[in-house]
């Protein structure tokens, strides 16, 4: 009878845990920041989730923090400027949607982005005190290069690689000044700055050099061409777009 009395207590106390313990649905998801909103255009949308059943679905605005996992989608009316935590920022283009897998991963679905020192989007903040700063003579204002003043909060952080995700392949080590697009018949590498790696999905690699114009269509066919010189990557003549 007390082998069953107790069999009885631990049976109860089992079931008392089961009950009490908060469901694996409503297990908070460790939050990572790993970007900031700077700038946008138009209607930008953003996918989080901090709770596993519950994913936000919300208009984004500058100043917003971006974590760990979040998808930012921009309508065709739409851009937006994001500053990377670990250094240099990302600019969406129109129709654009991108997963922040990790700081240092992510997964560009359809659409263009663009990198470049935090931050040189069309638009932002920066870029037009950068225009503005390199018309005075004799100085250089920290803020409008990206940059920050050794040795204080205002330090630039030390830039990271980052790898970008396309269906036909990846691009590694994602240079300072590099622009990608996700076209119907493949994928559309431009180099300004820096010298990137493209990964196709059966392996092979691709070494895109600056000034380069790299596509890479559905079968792995690589056609290269020298870009036009003197316009940012996002200022690039868009009839040349149409004819890829």
């Amino acid at each position: 009878m007390l082998f069953a009395g107790g069999v009885t207590s631990v049976a109860i106390l089992i079931l008392l845990v089961v009950h009490l313990s908060p469901s694996p649905l409503d297990t908070p998801i460790i939050v990572e920041t790993i970007a900031q909103v700077e700038a946008v255009s138009g209607p930008v949308h953003i996918v989080s989730t901090t709770r596993r059943d519950r994913p936000s679905d919300h208009l984004l605005k500058a100043g917003d923090a971006v974590v760990r996992g979040s998808i930012i989608r921009t309508t065709s009316a739409a851009s937006a400027t994001v500053r990377l935590a670990h250094g240099g920022a990302l600019w969406l283009d129109r129709g654009t949607l991108l997963r922040l897998d990790t700081a240092n991963l992510m997964t560009l679905e359809s659409g263009t982005v663009s990198t470049g020192p935090a931050s040189t989007g069309p638009g932002s903040a920066r870029a037009e005190s950068s225009r503005a700063g390199s018309s005075s003579s004799g100085s250089t204002n920290p803020a409008s290069t990206g940059g920050g003043v050794p040795g204080t909060d205002d330090e630039a952080p030390q830039e990271q690689a980052i790898d970008l995700r396309t269906p036909f392949g990846t691009i590694r080590e994602l240079g300072p000044q590099v622009d990608v697009r996700v076209l119907a018949s493949g994928v559309r590498v431009r180099v300004r700055d820096g010298v990137v790696r493209f990964q196709y999905r059966s392996g092979v690699y691709h070494l895109i050099e600056p000034g380069i114009e790299l596509v890479v269509d559905p079968d792995g066919r690589v056609t290269r061409r020298p870009l036009s010189t003197g316009a940012a990557l996002w200022e690039l003549d868009r009839t040349r777009d149409a004819s890829d």
